[in-house]
């Protein structure tokens, strides 16, 4: 067979969150030059029943293979349990010549996994978060080379510009201050990353002048409006940080879901390295 023939090598699986529902993530594989190439539905991430995934392009992750963060592969579709969909956009592969034998990484795209919640930073984001960029609202920003952001429906608010008060988030260059966008029902935030590499992106809530606001925040595929993970927050009067690692493009759809004559409010994104 003419090109280069594959074989996995080294193959990890590691949990991926897809809403409320767990999918194993393909870790690295090989492409080696003498392997007669051979599917083998076992050997790939099993899916859970979840009819979104099933059959058609609406709603299901492209399956992606990159090479030093560089695309070089996007497949079509896949179905659950991986079966003759997912066959022929694997089978697709043999026909790239001259790939070079390296490590590469097959994943689903997009890809979210949550990493946890962040209540003892406050507003001390510095060194914590933000080492490749941020925005505090109502500050200033300053994004990564691989990130756009682009809210939508959001207002802007300043409870104080000035305070002596750790739950404020520090300013891009010094003393802090305490703001948010907000909106009385939902808003957008779309963070775009065209790197083809996992970030992690930290989003800080504040709810400075009450301790009874509570917020639904869905991750969607910003082009399938697929929803891949949701947190609720409460009580976070005194600052909390929701933190994600992500590949490729999503949307935050912020709502507000209580009490009466309140409203959704986020006051920081940052972006790190997944090892931060």
């Amino acid at each position: 067979m003419a090109g280069k023939q594959y074989s996995y090598d080294a193959v990890t699986y590691s949990p991926c969150q897809h809403g409320s529902n767990s999918v194993n993530v393909l870790q690295p594989f090989r492409l080696a030059d003498s392997f007669d190439w051979s599917f083998d539905t076992t050997n790939m991430p099993p899916f859970n029943d979840h009819n979104t995934y099933q059959g058609g392009d609406s709603g299901s992750p492209d399956l992606r293979l990159t090479l030093d963060g560089k695309l070089v592969f996007v497949g079509g579709r896949s179905t659950s349990p991986p079966g003759p969909q997912m066959q022929a956009d694997m089978d697709t592969l043999s026909t790239y010549l001259n790939l070079p034998a390296a490590n590469y990484r097959l994943s689903w795209y997009p890809n979210v996994v949550f990493v946890g919640t962040d209540t003892t930073t406050k507003g001390n984001w510095k060194g914590t978060y933000g080492a490749d960029g941020y925005n505090v609202m109502q500050d200033s920003w300053s994004y990564p080379s691989y990130a756009s952001v682009s809210p939508i429906g959001n207002n802007g608010w300043t409870w104080d510009a000035a305070p002596n008060d750790v739950r404020a988030p520090q300013r891009g260059s010094t003393g802090r201050i305490a703001a948010c966008w907000y909106n009385y029902l939902s808003f957008d935030v779309t963070v775009s990353q065209t790197d083809g590499q996992s970030h992690r992106i930290a989003l800080y809530f504040l709810d400075y002048d009450t301790t009874t606001r509570s917020e639904r925040i869905d991750v969607e595929d910003s082009a399938s409006g697929t929803i891949l993970d949701t947190r609720t927050i409460s009580g976070f009067n005194g600052g909390t940080y929701l933190v994600w690692d992500i590949l490729g493009s999503v949307r935050f759809h912020i709502t507000f879901t209580g009490p009466p004559s309140s409203n959704a409010v986020l006051s920081g994104i940052f972006f790190s390295p997944t090892s931060q």
